[in-house]
């Protein structure tokens, strides 16, 4: 499933450039403060940081693909026992070859992307905001198929040298996993690129 969303994210940066519409109310996506203690100690790589959820573990990707293409990668996972695992991607795209006319296009590749293996995705709408003190974009999506029932969400910051995108997913079964979502967002705001 990982690997999915990984070639959904490559795939849709091939559509992506700087942003271009205009903002009403700029937000700012920060951590909460309260956070800290469901969140493990922060992970540093070489092109990241990132404080992953308590209980989630590091994927191992063959990731040779993704760096012959120039893609850094990295993602954790926890065992949930459902067939979708809760999880959450961290990619690095190198500047896009061919343009598309706004952002809104790299999120709307994105539910495209995401309808393949879910046949009702909807997304909630792309939010602009402060990230980390940097311009980027937000948006929720929620999907669903014959056995599975998931949300998301998709941080990307898009920039002339590269697009740095942020995504998670969950399990959307019940108010608890509603709850632990909220964890896992949490862990994706505290990314940042090194």
């Amino acid at each position: 499933m990982i690997y999915f969303i990984l070639f959904v994210m490559s795939w849709v940066n091939i559509v992506a450039q700087t942003e271009r519409e205009p903002v009403q109310e700029k937000q700012i996506w920060a951590i909460k403060p309260t956070s800290t203690k469901v969140l493990a100690d922060k992970v540093d790589g070489e092109w990241f940081s990132m404080r992953p959820p308590k209980q989630y573990r590091r994927v191992e990707l063959d990731t040779t693909a993704y760096k012959e293409a120039g893609i850094n990668v990295a993602a954790w996972s926890k065992d949930s026992g459902f067939s979708i695992k809760p999880s959450i991607s961290v990619m690095f795209l190198p500047p896009s070859t061919v343009q598309a006319n706004n952002d809104k296009e790299f999120f709307e590749g994105l539910l495209k992307s995401l309808t393949a293996r879910w046949p009702e995705t909807i997304g909630k709408g792309i939010k602009k905001g402060n990230w980390n003190g940097r311009v980027a974009h937000r948006m929720e999506f929620e999907a669903s198929g014959e056995e599975d029932k998931i949300m998301g969400v998709a941080y990307a910051i898009i920039s002339p040298t590269g697009t740095f995108v942020v995504s998670a997913i969950h399990p959307n079964n019940s108010p608890e996993d509603r709850e632990a979502f909220k964890v896992v967002e949490q862990a994706v705001l505290s990314c940042k690129r090194n």
